[in-house]
């Protein structure tokens, strides 16, 4: 089943990138800004989730190429958003590509914007 409108979505991001986030901010895609050794167009969305005790597993927050738990901060989206639920959109992106990102995760929570998201701070967790 594919749903087209939630009424509250998640972000989860480590401490540095909640810094450039700040308490009342702003989701964008990265564009170019995607690590190395990343799936190119993922840094085309903004990545958000619909369930609110997600893990770092279920969200393919996991990385061998980032130095930093994505886990610790979690913001919550605030005012209209654009999300579209990720099954809508995955058939749009290259099979083998999509095979790697959502394998032994949890896609069907996945909610992703091409647009900038509004967000406010959920959670801190200080480890």
């Amino acid at each position: 089943m594919t749903r087209t409108n939630a009424p509250r979505l998640w972000h989860f991001t480590c401490r540095h990138s909640a810094i450039r986030i700040g308490d009342r901010g702003l989701l964008r895609p990265l564009g170019d800004l995607v690590p190395a050794g990343s799936i190119p167009w993922t840094g085309i969305l903004v990545w958000l989730t619909d369930d609110i005790d997600a893990t770092t597993r279920s969200l393919g927050l996991t990385s061998h190429t980032l130095d930093c738990d994505r886990s610790e901060v979690r913001y919550r989206t605030s005012g209209p958003h654009q999300a579209i639920h990720w099954p809508a959109l995955r058939h749009q992106f290259p099979t083998d590509d999509v095979q790697a990102l959502e394998r032994n995760r949890s896609p069907l929570t996945w909610w992703v914007s091409p647009k900038p998201v509004g967000v406010r701070v959920d959670e801190v967790v200080l480890l």
